[in-house]
């Protein structure tokens, strides 16, 4: 079913989100990531709170750039 595709695509879009915290991925998918972002809000929330989470962390550890 579409709900099922779109659930997919949302554990897909996390997984690369999460993936992109060590290594960029390639641009094809970086794209597609964005594409996603732009139509899914629970997408885009995960993306900013791991954002927040790398920065907090980053900010405990000013030395630590990963």
């Amino acid at each position: 079913t579409a709900a099922m595709k779109l659930l997919l695509e949302c554990r897909a879009v996390a997984r690369l989100l999460s993936e992109s915290q060590d290594r960029a991925p390639p641009l094809v998918l970086r794209t597609r990531v964005r594409l996603h972002l732009l139509t899914c809000r629970a997408c885009r929330r995960l993306g900013d709170q791991m954002k927040f989470v790398r920065q907090a962390v980053q900010s405990m550890h000013p030395d630590h750039h990963a």
